[in-house]
C-alpha cells in the first residue's frame, strides 16, 4: 500500500507529476481477492496441526560463532562496511571478491534470519553462556551488514518477529530481552532518520527526497509508460530476463554483468529502453507483470500474490509453520523474499526457489523430532 498507493498519490499532490494510479489500484484490488478466495476456499485444506521439536545440538552453535566472524573479517578485508557507497561502486566491488570470499558473504547474509530463529526455537539444552555468546557473535556480524546505514535493514529484524510472533512465543518463556533488543533496532532507525534530517536543509526536504521519492513504487512504470514500453497490454519481451543469468553463480557471465551492475530486469529498462546510464531506480514487483504479461498477468499474479500470503499467515498463527523440513523451507524462503515488493518480480521468484533448495539443505542437518499430531 506503502510503495503502490500512498506515496505515488502523494508524489502527485506535492510535485504535481502524474502517476498511473489505475496500476496500482488493478495490483491491490487483485492481491484482496486472493487474500479473500484463500480465507473461503484454501483454510479447509489445513486441517493437520503438526508439532515439532527443532534440535540444534552445540556443534551447531559454535559452527555458527566461527562462520559470523568469518564473515566479519571478509567485510573488513573487502572494503564492504561502507555499504552506502552507491550502485556503481558496490557493483565494482562484488565483481572483484575473490570466489570464497563472495561465497562466505552471500551465503551468510541469506542464512542469518532463518538460522537465527530456529535458534530461537530450539528444544535441546544448550548451555546459556554458549547460547549468549553466540548471539553476541552474530549481533556483531548483523552491525556489519549495513544495518547501520540502512532503515529497511535496521527495522528488519522488528518486520520478521512480527511475522514470526506467534512461534517465538510459543518456544521463548520470557521474551522481555528480546523486546529490549526489538527496541533497540527501533530506537536505531530512528536515529538514522534524525542524522539524515540533520544533513538535509529541513525535515520536509528530507520527508520529500529521502521518504516520498525513494518509496514512489510507480517511478520506473511512469517512465516506461511516457515513451511507449508500457500500454497494459504487455510486450513478452524475454529481452527483460536476460540480466537474470547474474543470479546464477559460477558463471563468467554473470561476473560480467555483476561488473556493471546489471543484475536484474530493472537495468533492461533503465539501459536499453530508457537509453539512461543509472543503474537503480525505485521500481516494485508489478512492473515486470505490466510490462511482460499488461493487466491480465497483473492480475492473475497478484491474485496468487494474495493467496500464497493469506496462506502463509494461516500456517505461522495456527502452527503448520513447524510441520517439517519442507514446509520450513518453503515457508521461510516467503518470508524473506515475497514481502520486499520493491523487488522486480522475476528475481523475486528466482530467489524464492533458490532460497528454499538453500534452506531444506540446510535444515537436513538439523534433526526435527515429530512428537505429536492433532486433528485441527
Amino acid at each position: 500500500m506503502l510503495y503502490l498507493l500512498l506515496s505515488p498519490l502523494l508524489i502527485s499532490f506535492i510535485q504535481g507529476v502524474d502517476r498511473p494510479i489505475i496500476y496500482s489500484i488493478v495490483a491491490v484490488i487483485s492481491f484482496f481477492f486472493g487474500a479473500i478466495a484463500f480465507s473461503f476456499y484454501g483454510k479447509s485444506s489445513l486441517k493437520r496441526k503438526y508439532h515439532i521439536s527443532v534440535i540444534i545440538k552445540p556443534i551447531y552453535y559454535f559452527l555458527m560463532i566461527a562462520f559470523s566472524i568469518l564473515y566479519v573479517a571478509f567485510i573488513i578485508k573487502n572494503g564492504l562496511v561502507d555499504r552506502r557507497q552507491g550502485s556503481e561502486v558496490m557493483a565494482e566491488i562484488y565483481s572483484n571478491l575473490p570466489l570464497f570470499d563472495l561465497l562466505v558473504i552471500r551465503l551468510y547474509e541469506v542464512i542469518f534470519y532463518p538460522l537465527a530463529l530456529l535458534l530461537i526455537c530450539n528444544s535441546f539444552h544448550v548451555k546459556f553462556i554458549l547460547r549468549m555468546i553466540c548471539a553476541v557473535a552474530m549481533m556483531v556480524a548483523l552491525f556489519f551488514s549495513g544495518i547501520l546505514e540502512s532503515r529497511t535493514k535496521m527495522l528488519m529484524p522488528v518486520v520478521l518477529c512480527i511475522i514470526f510472533y506467534p512461534v517465538i512465543v510459543s518456544k521463548l518463556r520470557n521474551t522481555f530481552l528480546l523486546k529490549v533488543i526489538l527496541s533497540c533496532f527501533v530506537v536505531g532507525a530512528f536515529f538514522i532518520v534524525a542524522y539524515r534530517i540533520s544533513t538535509s536543509e529541513s525535515g520536509y526536504d528530507y520527508f520529500v527526497s529521502d521518504v516520498l521519492v525513494r518509496l514512489d513504487g510507480l517511478q520506473l512504470i511512469h517512465d516506461l509508460q511516457g515513451v511507449g514500453f508500457i500500454d497494459g497490454v504487455g510486450s513478452l519481451d524475454f529481452k527483460a530476463m536476460t540480466n537474470l543469468v547474474a543470479a546464477i553463480p559460477f558463471l563468467d557471465q554473470a561476473r560480467e554483468l555483476k561488473a556493471i551492475g546489471m543484475t536484474s530486469s530493472k537495468q533492461y529498462y533503465l539501459s536499453i529502453l530508457l537509453g539512461l546510464s543509472q543503474l537503480d531506480i525505485n521500481n516494485t514487483m508489478i512492473t515486470d507483470l505490466i510490462y511482460f504479461g499488461g493487466f491480465i498477468m497483473l492480475c492473475v499474479v497478484m491474485f496468487f500474490y494474495g493467496y500464497i500470503v493469506s496462506f502463509f499467515d494461516c500456517c505461522v498463527r495456527s502452527g503448520l509453520f513447524l510441520s517439517g523440513r519442507m514446509f520450513i523451507a518453503v515457508e521461510f524462503s516467503i518470508a524473506f523474499n515475497l514481502w520486499r515488493i520493491e523487488q522486480d518480480f522475476f528475481g523475486m521468484v528466482i530467489a524464492f526457489f533458490r532460497d528454499v533448495i538453500l534452506f531444506y539443505i540446510i535444515l537436513c542437518f538439523i534433526r526435527i523430532h515429530y512428537y505429536q499430531s492433532i486433528q485441527k
